[in-house]
């Protein structure tokens, strides 16, 4: 049986997400926008929209029509990330 101490352990050991600025997250103008990413989920009771790679200033929802940096349809291409060069 898991314990509560156990659960508080897990949450604490959960990784750093990325801020709203570390992703460039911003108004999409476009089909690429934060509800047709892979990262991008809504919770079923309320449809507050989070993300796997960030989180929004103050823990607020992730807005489905935004976007960020990261936004990605398939998993492996990245197609709104700055190149390197």
């Amino acid at each position: 049986m898991v314990t509560l101490q156990y659960y508080k352990t897990m949450m604490d050991d959960r990784p750093e997400k990325f801020s709203a600025d570390d992703v460039a997250y911003r108004e999409a103008e476009g089909k690429q926008k934060c509800s047709t990413c892979l990262h991008f989920y809504e919770r079923k009771l309320d449809s507050f929209g989070v993300c796997e790679i960030f989180r929004p200033d103050k823990d607020e929802a992730v807005d489905p029509d935004m976007v960020c940096d990261f936004w990605n349809q398939d998993g492996d291409h990245f197609p709104l990330r700055p190149r390197v060069r």
